[in-house]
This record gives C-alpha cells, structure tokens and sequence, in this order.
C-alpha cells in the first residue's frame, strides 16, 4: 500500500535490455537496505520490485508486460522518477 506522497525522486543511471524486458538502475537519496530487496517501491506510479543494490544503484526488473502498460516504455538514462516506499 503507498500513500501517494512524493518525497523522492531518482535519476534513471542505467539500463540494460534483455530480450523484452529491462533492469534499471535508479540513484537516489531514498535509503535501502540489503532486507529491503524484494521489496515494492512505487517508481513513477509503477510498482516495482527491489531486486539489487549495488554501488549506489538500486536495480529494479521491469518485465516486457509492465513495459507496455506503462511509461517506461519511453524511459532513458538521466530521467528523473518519483520513488515511494510502501506504508
């Protein structure tokens, strides 16, 4: 559950095509911990699944159906998103 307030945002840092889906990297101020993997986190009104942390990135997998139904069908490196952790 997300409460629709907007505190973070993050600069989209890297991307990595897979077949039809993407991972990307997100830097941002939000703090995450190694628990937190797994977790969702509203990027841009898209929930998505926390599934690494490394060198300052967080990495999200975006799979080819959430691609096509959303935004980030567009996206690119240095585009800004909203971030939000769930309540």
């Amino acid at each position: 559950m997300f409460n629709g307030i907007i505190y973070h945002t993050g600069t989209i840092q890297n991307i990595k095509k897979n077949n039809k889906s993407l991972l990307i990297g997100i830097n941002s101020s939000l703090q995450f911990k190694k628990s937190d993997i797994g977790s969702s986190i509203c990027c841009s009104g898209v929930c998505l699944t926390l599934t690494k942390i490394e060198k300052g990135l967080i990495y999200f997998y975006i799979s080819h159906e959430t691609i096509n139904r959303s935004n980030f069908k567009k996206t690119k490196i240095g585009k800004i998103i909203n971030l939000e952790k769930s309540i």
